[in-house]
Order: C-alpha cells, then sequence, then structure tokens
C-alpha cells in the first residue's frame, strides 16, 4: 500500500459520517442514472427503478465493499466496539467500577513484580562489571550439612549466618578478590537542620565503593584513614536526602551536619542512579547515607560475632569456584587457629546477583 493511499484511508476513516453521506449519495447518483437509462428505453419509473437497483446489486453489499477499498474497515469495527462498551458498562455501573478496579489492581501488580524481576534477575546489576560481584557469607556445617567443605551454595541454607568482622580480615588477604568489603544497616537521627528526621543508611567498610567500582557525584569517598577508630566523623550523603534537605547544594561538601547528636562532616554526595547493595532486593527502598564501620578492636577479637555482609569483586582471571577454593582454606585455617568459635565455621562464596534473590527466585518467577 503507498504512502498516498494510506493517508487517503485514514482520512476517510477519520470524516466518519460526513464520508458515509458521501458514500449514500454516490451509490444514489449510480442508481438514478440507471432508472433514467431505463425510463428512456419506455419502462416506466417504477419498474425502471426495480430494474436499476436489481442490475446494481444489493445496496448495502455495495457500501460495505467500497468502505473496504476507500477506509480502514478495522478502525471503524474498532470505533463501534468502544462505543458498544462504553454502552455496556455505564448501563452497569456496579459492575463496571467492580472491572475497572480489578484490571488496574491485576496490572499495577504485575507491574511492580516484574519491575523488582528485571531489576534483579533479568538486568545487570548497576554497578561496573556486575557480573564479577560476589555475595560472601559463612556457614555453619554439621547441620543439615551439604558441600560444607567445598564452599558450595547451599540450595535451602538453614544454617546461613552473616560474617564475623573478624573472620573478615583474613578472608581480606585472599588473592582472589580485588577486594573484600563489610556492610551493615544502619540508623541515624539527623537534627539541627530543619526538623529532625530518622534517616536509613548503611555503615560500610572503606574499601565497599572501590569494590563496587563507584564514583561520587560531589566530593569524594571512604578513604583508609576514615575507617580508622578516633578519625573524624565522615557522611557520604545519597542523592535524594542530598536533594531533599540540602537543596542540591553542592557546597554541602566540607560541612558539618548532626547524626545522633554527634557533629559528622559531609565529604561527599553519591550520583543520583547509585543504589546500596542492601536495596538491590527490596525494590523501593533508598539508601540516605554511608559512614565508616570502624570494627572496635574488640568485635576484630571475636571470631564468634557474626554481624555483617560481605561483598566483593573477583580479579579477571580468577573464578568462582577458585575464589571459594581459596576462602575454604582460610576458613579450615582459621578453624585451627580459633577451635571453640571457627571448627563448624565455612566461607561461601555465591554470584551477587543469585544470592540477592536466593530467598524469592522462585515465588518471583
Amino acid at each position: 500500500m503507498s504512502v498516498r493511499r494510506l493517508f487517503a484511508k485514514l482520512s476517510d476513516a477519520a470524516r466518519g459520517r460526513a464520508t458515509d453521506r458521501d458514500l449514500t449519495d454516490e451509490v444514489q447518483s449510480h442508481l438514478d442514472h440507471l432508472t433514467d437509462e431505463y425510463v428512456r428505453r419506455g419502462m416506466t419509473r417504477d419498474a425502471a427503478r426495480r430494474a436499476a437497483v436489481r442490475d446494481f446489486g444489493g445496496v448495502e453489499g455495495t457500501k460495505e465493499a467500497i468502505r473496504d477499498q476507500r477506509g480502514l474497515r478495522t478502525l471503524e469495527t474498532l470505533t463501534q466496539d468502544v462505543k458498544y462498551a462504553v454502552r455496556l458498562l455505564v448501563k452497569a455501573p456496579a459492575f463496571s467500577i467492580v472491572a475497572i478496579v480489578t484490571l488496574a489492581l491485576g496490572i499495577g501488580v504485575n507491574t511492580a513484580i516484574f519491575s523488582l524481576v528485571d531489576a534483579v534477575m533479568l538486568r545487570p546489576l548497576p554497578y561496573h562489571q556486575s557480573a564479577r560481584l560476589v555475595s560472601v557469607w559463612e556457614h555453619e556445617t554439621g547441620i543439615d550439612d551439604q558441600n560444607s567443605s567445598s564452599g558450595a551454595p547451599i540450595a535451602t541454607q538453614p544454617n546461613r549466618s552473616t560474617v564475623a568482622p573478624a573472620n573478615l580480615v583474613d578472608y581480606q588477604t585472599a588473592k582472589a578478590f580485588t577486594g573484600l568489603a563489610g556492610m551493615a544497616a544502619s540508623g541515624l537521627n539527623l537534627t539541627g537542620r530543619g526538623d529532625p528526621e530518622h534517616l536509613t543508611g548503611e555503615e560500610v567498610t572503606w574499601n565497599y565503593f572501590d569494590v563496587l567500582g563507584a564514583r561520587p557525584a560531589v566530593g569524594r569517598l571512604l578513604q583508609t584513614q576514615d575507617d580508622r577508630p578516633g578519625a573524624e566523623d565522615v557522611v557520604v550523603l545519597g542523592d535524594r536526602l542530598w536533594r531533599r534537605r540540602f537543596s542540591a547544594d553542592p557546597a554541602i561538601v566540607g560541612q558539618w551536619i548532626t547524626l545522633d547528636g554527634k557533629p559528622t562532616r559531609v565529604i561527599g554526595v553519591m550520583p543520583e542512579e547509585f543504589r546500596g547493595v542492601s536495596t538491590l532486593a527490596a525494590a523501593t527502598n533508598v539508601v540516605d547515607y554511608w559512614v565508616a564501620a570502624r570494627y572496635p578492636l574488640e568485635l576484630l577479637q571475636n571470631h564468634g560475632d557474626h554481624e555483617i555482609n560481605v561483598v566483593g569483586r573477583l580479579r579477571e582471571e580468577v573464578g568462582i569456584d577458585d575464589a571459594r577454593r581459596e576462602l575454604t582454606g582460610i576458613s579450615l585455617d582459621l578453624a585451627r587457629r580459633y577451635p571453640k568459635s571457627n571448627t563448624h565455621i565455612r566461607a561461601v562464596v555465591d554470584p551477587l546477583t543469585s544470592d540477592l534473590v536466593r530467598n524469592t527466585r522462585t515465588s518471583l518467577w
């Protein structure tokens, strides 16, 4: 179909009733012409009219054929169907409201679930070379034990635990990773600038952003000295908090704010698209800030205190099975050195993408 003909069809379909009137006039013109011809041949006007209709064929059938040639029949039919549906809905308002609400809820729920599936199962995670990111956790052997010595993922994970910061220090010596970073959920109260507000954040080791391959939008990120006990309190702000409470002012970097009653210096702001690892499987949660973990000495000496999540980045030439074997070896060494707390503890390495949805993968699908 040529473009000119397509536009002609669209024009005819848009004209609607005006086109129908033109069509009726055209058919009537043909009938009148045939009737006049038969009258000239000597027939009466009524007989000539009947003969003209007989020779011309079915009037309505002819109109339909011409419409199919000159207009978009599908569009006309759709318009008629929509009008009919509207009339039915108006006649039964209660049913209409129930149907509309049901459709709205169904579409809304499906959209929300698909957004979550898309974010954490279909798309790559929003980090640089995210396929090389892994989650490290600890597994207590001897309780429904499966593959504990190999470090392979446990399907049901009944004896999964977070990592002891004291064990993380040893895991960080593994050569399979460019870095392993600890993180934990945090909550602090912001006061002194407008109304008090409880904020949700992450308490992370200084290399957290390096492991994720992240860069700040403004200022700088955590550095080694920020994570040492006794260092000044510093914070990296999330984009949403920066815009909502500080009017997206870049000059906030270097200034002091009050978190849980402590003066804390703002050192940077993250880009709008950056998401904390703890929010990836939550769909709507946003991290307001990041502060340095600064594990105290007594925590780093207690190998039985499991309280942090760990994210790591594999080196380019290293596969996940290599990383598992190396951390298993370190786990066995820790078990030998600290039998009271680590005899049954083994480190497990999983791809971060699959670990985030470990408990909901089947139900999400």
